[in-house]
């Protein structure tokens, strides 16, 4: 039951069914789906897919990358399908995405969060670049790692850092990870209904009220294989009293360019 639920999830993000198969020969947006890596990218893919005409283009999520490749990536995207990547900001990449007609979301989580989830994921995917260099790491030691960072390893404050210009951008919408959550991860379905109003609406797409509420009930998922547990503050559950002043102090400044206190 699992991998035909997989099966059928696949299908439907990657635009397999009939109905998304048309739609790649309608008038539709061309979107880039950016985040803060550990941010609930999945999450905004998901509020995407799950309507009817919109799909994920064949690509793995792509890192930094030269002007000329995303020119050439941004270039093959198809009318309703959607690229999904970490992008630092760069005034190269915001032009091409200007000049490409690029619909441009970008992902956002209250940092701490991010490490908490940063921390389980590296700890626990034997195929994580950095698995063999942190394994021999107690949760102490890798936190303080992934929030400071080393020679191999970049700080999270210093990762974030290289997104914060995106929230500046006229041509940008911001979305925050607890606005899109909903009632399962801890935040409140009538925000939730408004945050996906507000993608679809920059998007171009105008949803009627019971696509709505249909996009916002199904949103929550623990179907993708780097799903950790997705609630909100869920990192204050995790440390002990002095790590967690240390690590909001550590995080303050750039929590609070992005809206956290």
């Amino acid at each position: 039951m699992r991998i035909y639920n997989y099966l059928a999830r696949d299908l439907q993000q990657y635009g397999f069914t009939v109905r998304k198969i048309i739609a790649r020969y309608d008038e539709g947006p061309r979107i880039l789906v950016n985040s803060i890596p550990k941010s609930g990218t999945n999450l905004l893919t998901r509020c995407l897919y799950l309507d009817g005409s919109l799909h994920r283009r064949m690509k793995r999520t792509i890192f930094q990358i030269g002007r000329k490749k995303l020119r050439i990536y941004i270039g093959r995207l198809k009318s309703n399908q959607f690229l999904v990547a970490h992008l630092h900001y760069s005034e190269e990449y915001e032009r091409l995405l200007k000049e490409y007609g690029i619909k441009n979301i970008l992902m956002i989580r209250d940092p701490r969060d991010i490490l908490l989830s940063k921390l389980v994921y590296i700890k626990n995917d034997r195929g994580h670049y950095l698995f063999d260099y942190v394994k021999r790491l107690n949760d102490t030691e890798l936190l303080n790692l992934l929030l400071n960072g080393d020679d191999i390893v970049i700080g999270l404050h210093d990762e974030i850092e290289r997104f914060l210009q995106w929230t500046n951008s006229k041509d940008c919408l911001v979305v925050k990870y607890e606005e899109l959550v909903g009632e399962n991860g801890g935040g409140d379905y009538i925000t939730q209904r408004e945050a996906v109003d507000r993608i679809y609406k920059y998007i171009g797409k105008k949803l009627r009220s019971n696509e709505l509420n249909y996009i916002a009930r199904k949103l929550y998922s623990a179907a993708s294989r780097t799903f950790n547990k997705g609630k909100i503050g869920n990192w204050a559950h995790n440390v002990d009293a002095e790590q967690a002043e240390y690590i909001t102090n550590s995080l303050t400044n750039v929590a609070e360019v992005l809206g956290y206190k």
